[in-house]
């Protein structure tokens, strides 16, 4: 399932980061594509200097392993942004999507030439010394937009693909529960709560419930609110304390354990990633 109008509004923010930065932004799956209802600026790099040096064929196979292999690697190694040199000597704000721990794709921003960054390839010089500058502020400013591109995409495919689940299948049983999880994830929710709620049995609905959400009852509730706790975490000044207890667990600790369970990540690092990527 797609949502055409979610890509949309995706395109006019990606086009808003341009304006302000000066810099492309485009958007790639985990296979490298890109989806048509991006501009033609958004699937792929257009810029002279790419241009160029996708001219020979051996370099435009090496700008496709970049863009899928190579990127994918590291960006399962970090979980986090990061700033990565491609093989012809320029850099690009690489901001990785994940969905349920899974690579999904990338947001990439750039390209741009830093002053300790060389063109790889002469006949591409002019053009390299043509592309804009690195700039600190602009492009970290710019990663914490795409931060929240990155998190809302994933949510908006993991609805999706709730919604589809149960729109394919006649039984929706376990919407009283999904609409009441979703207002009041914070609070001390058990399974025969909600069984009650679908006017089924506790292990019916346990059942059910693992059937068509692939995942179980405990996991999608702390799911919900991991998703809260990074919501807080990169928009907000909240004390990681504060966070745990608003996004429903019983502890500092407790949440610490199960957030970097989750993301690979400490709470910390996760904040500090939307202002300080990876440098290559």
């Amino acid at each position: 399932m797609r949502d055409k109008r979610y890509e949309k509004a995706v395109s006019e923010l990606m086009t808003s980061v341009t304006a302000l930065t000066g810099l492309p932004v485009i958007w790639k799956d985990a296979d490298g594509q890109a989806t048509e209802s991006l501009s033609p600026n958004q699937q792929r790099h257009r810029n002279p200097f790419c241009d160029r040096v996708k001219n020979a064929v051996e370099r435009l196979r090496l700008c496709v392993r970049n863009d899928t292999s190579e990127i994918a690697n590291i960006a399962e190694l970090e979980k986090r942004p990061f700033i990565h040199r491609c093989h012809a000597g320029v850099d690009e704000l690489v901001t990785p999507i994940f969905i349920d721990g899974v690579y999904a794709g990338a947001f990439f921003l750039g390209p741009f030439r830093r002053p300790d960054s060389e063109c790889c390839y002469t006949s591409c010089s002019r053009e390299f010394e043509q592309l804009p500058e690195y700039n600190e502020a602009t492009v970290m400013a710019a990663g914490r937009i795409l931060r929240l591109l990155e998190f809302t995409t994933g949510h908006h495919a993991r609805t999706l693909a709730m919604r589809e689940s149960l729109e394919s299948d006649s039984n929706v049983k376990l919407m009283p529960a999904l609409e009441y999880m979703a207002r009041h994830f914070r609070e001390n929710i058990t399974a025969s709560e909600m069984a009650e709620r679908c006017h089924l049995s506790t292990s019916r609905f346990i059942h059910l419930f693992n059937e068509k959400m692939n995942t179980g009852f405990s996991d999608y509730l702390r799911d919900l609110r991991i998703e809260e706790a990074k919501i807080l975490l990169s928009n907000t000044e909240m004390n990681i304390g504060e966070i745990a207890v608003r996004s429903g667990f019983q502890s500092q600790s407790y949440f610490g354990l199960i957030f970097r369970r989750v993301t690979g990540m400490t709470p910390s690092a996760y904040r500090s990633s939307f202002s300080h990527p990876r440098e290559p």
